[in-house]
């Protein structure tokens, strides 16, 4: 089934798993594939478009203590952003 593709506006904030557009809700969205925005993007207002999933958490069957986000996320998969003033980016 196509996940249908939606645009979120928010913060462009970077973050240990990758980077996020944290919304006005402060609801992170991470962006799949982009481990970092561009210097001159943290701290701006972005839109990012692309195929929204909430992926839930599973715990490593290796048994090997490591960090991990321990609950659901969203993650934005194949991402496109611009400026939220209407500027493309990328």
């Amino acid at each position: 089934m196509k996940v249908p593709t939606q645009s979120i506006e928010g913060v462009a904030v970077d973050a240990k798993r990758s980077c996020a557009v944290l919304t006005d809700e402060e609801i992170p969205y991470f962006l799949d594939g982009v481990s970092n925005w561009e210097p001159e993007l943290i701290g701006k207002r972005v839109v990012v478009t692309g195929e929204v999933v909430e992926v839930t958490y599973q715990p490593d069957s290796s048994g090997l203590q490591k960090q991990e986000i321990k609950s659901s996320y969203k993650l934005i998969k194949s991402p496109k952003y611009r400026l939220a003033s209407g500027n493309e980016v990328k």
